[in-house]
C-alpha cells in the first residue's frame, strides 16, 4: 500500500509579500489547502456526482477545514472568500461540499526544471 502522505509541498518565500500572510489563520488555511489538495488525478463526489479531481484540487467542506486546521468556521469562510477574490483559489460550491482549486498550483508545485 502506497503512503499518500509521503513527499513534500513547496512553500514559496514570495508568500511573505502577500499582505494577508501576516494573518496566522489565513496562513493556516492556505497551508492546509496546499497539504490536502490532490497531487495526482483522482475522483471525488460533488453534489452526489462522481467527478475527476485534478492535481491542485480538493473536494471538501468549510467544516472539515475548520476541524482539521483549527481555524474557526466563520474565519475559514472569510479567508476562502478573500482567496477567491485575490484569484488564489477557485470554488465550485455545491449543496453538500465544494471543489476548491489552487489556481497557481501547477506553476508552484509542478515538476522542477533541471538547471545544470
Amino acid at each position: 500500500m502506497m503512503n499518500t502522505t509521503a513527499g513534500y509541498t513547496k512553500l514559496y518565500r514570495g508568500l511573505r509579500d502577500n499582505p494577508y500572510s501576516r494573518d496566522p489563520e489565513w496562513v493556516a488555511v492556505y497551508v492546509w489547502l496546499l497539504l490536502n489538495v490532490e497531487w495526482k488525478q483522482s475522483s471525488g463526489l460533488l453534489n452526489g456526482h462522481k467527478i475527476q479531481v485534478e492535481p491542485g484540487q480538493l473536494v471538501t467542506t468549510e467544516l472539515e477545514i475548520e476541524k482539521e486546521s483549527g481555524v474557526p468556521r466563520h474565519k475559514v469562510h472569510r479567508v476562502l472568500e478573500c482567496m477567491k477574490r485575490e484569484s488564489i483559489i477557485g470554488k465550485d460550491s455545491g449543496s453538500r461540499n465544494t471543489l476548491f482549486t489552487l489556481l497557481h498550483w501547477q506553476e508552484e508545485q509542478g515538476t522542477p526544471i533541471s538547471t545544470q
